[in-house]
């Protein structure tokens, strides 16, 4: 077998475990949904909904530490990496605990407010509490996947969030078929995500051994992750804005029913975008290996290159959606779903068509170190939407989509900017 076939094979082996956990989550989903749809009430499938669309939120618990282990730990040698992982692992999981505390006392202290702007939630502090701890377990689980990950352990990561993702999957439909609620819905999914953190606390323990009994790492790597976890949570803000904003605006000014058939609609729409950007995942180490070459015209024109062609390809999931979205909702859910729903189906693919654009030129800019621009344009991008969101108060689900447009074109300035910055290298 020549060099050039075993790489690029190499390669596909490399993008191929990324994707397959990327994955897991959203086939989870997929293959929930029209179960819990068509067997849990409007309200209680409310409920659910709020818990999905706050998973983003997670890495507030840490800060935005546990993403930034994922670029703070590589750059350590090997030996180093082994020691400065112990510690640092073990702070984030200390201060997730810590920031999960105070949350659920704030949750309970505002459990009024909070049933006031999610009427579903009213008299739910049980619930409340128990997704405080579902995104706790979470952001730990996301604590141990970058260390995992910073150890280049794509593959024992990717098989024991897959294996995780089964067991939540036979776990909730042994459940839902007996008309159990929300909340112990929740609770199963809790111990199916419990399951995977141990296995992965067992995986990385062998990588690195058991944490040393001495606490803290030296200052300077402290104020690295403290550093690039804050702009990683800004990122987050953002995700919150787009991601998971518009379904609680959707419960608050439209009801249970019309949250139902949105979320279900933004969950398949929202699947062309996580699988490009999980496979677009190795453009960061890729570009930040070329950033100091990128002045040069050659290097310019194949980052330039990758860019614009991976903007191509990842552009193909959504409109096979707008396309066939009437047969797939059809086969999915239900032929009467189908037909009050196409058509908020297709405007939600187009926005995420938009973002899509996105993607090779965000992970370029972030490998070439522009990730404090990035976060600062995701945070316009999503306050912005946000504020025309409330000041227009919208009253159709369609409505809700089409404002998401608002943050799919500021965030077009990601092209421009890349595009710019290479075409100054160049001069």
């Amino acid at each position: 077998m020549s060099s050039p076939i075993r790489t690029w094979i190499a390669r596909g082996r490399a993008v191929s475990w990324p994707i397959a956990e990327q994955f897991g989550g959203p086939l989870a989903q997929l293959i929930l949904t029209p179960y819990l749809l068509h067997r849990m009430e409007p309200g209680q499938f409310a409920l659910w909904v709020i818990a999905q669309s706050l998973v983003v939120a997670a890495p507030t618990l840490s800060l935005g530490h546990s993403i930034a282990l994922l670029t703070v730990l590589p750059r350590h040698p090997r030996g180093d990496r082994e020691s400065r992982a112990q510690g640092l692992v073990r702070s984030t999981l200390r201060l997730i605990v810590i920031m999960s505390v105070v949350a659920g006392v704030i949750v309970l202290a505002g459990n009024a407010l909070v049933s006031h702007l999610w009427p579903q939630l009213a008299g739910a502090s049980t619930y409340l509490l128990l997704l405080v701890g579902f995104l706790a377990l979470v952001e730990c689980d996301s604590t141990l996947t970058s260390a995992l990950k910073s150890f280049r352990a794509f593959p024992q990561s990717a098989m024991i969030e897959l294996f995780s993702r089964a067991l939540q999957v036979a776990l909730v439909l042994a459940l839902v078929d007996i008309g159990a609620p929300a909340s112990q819905i929740l609770a199963l999914v809790m111990t199916a995500t419990a399951v995977k953190l141990a296995l992965k606390g067992l995986s990385l323990r062998g990588l690195i051994g058991v944490p040393a009994a001495a606490g803290g790492t030296p200052n300077g790597v402290d104020r690295e992750l403290v550093h690039l976890g804050f702009w990683s949570w800004i990122n987050v803000l953002s995700g919150i804005a787009f991601y998971s904003f518009d379904r609680w605006a959707v419960g608050y000014f439209m009801g249970s029913v019309a949250l139902g058939a949105y979320s279900v609609c933004s969950q398949l729409a929202q699947l062309t975008h996580s699988v490009p950007a999980a496979a677009a995942q190795m453009l960061i180490p890729w570009a930040a290996a070329k950033g100091h070459d990128a002045n040069s015209g050659e290097t310019a024109k194949q980052l330039r290159g990758v860019a614009t062609v991976g903007a191509a390809l990842a552009c193909l999931p959504p409109l096979a959606l707008m396309e066939f979205a009437p047969e797939i909702l059809t086969h999915w859910i239900s032929p009467a779903f189908a037909a009050d729903n196409t058509l908020l189906l297709r405007h939600l693919a187009f926005v995420f068509l938009l973002l899509t654009i996105n993607i090779p030129f965000f992970n370029i800019l972030i490998g070439l170190g522009f990730a404090r621009y990035a976060a600062l344009l995701t945070l316009f991008a999503g306050s912005s939407y946000v504020a025309c969101a409330v000041l227009v108060a919208p009253t159709s689900p369609i409505t809700m989509a089409d404002m998401k447009l608002i943050y799919a074109v500021i965030g077009l300035a990601f092209v421009a900017k890349l595009l710019r910055t290479l075409r100054n290298d160049l001069t």
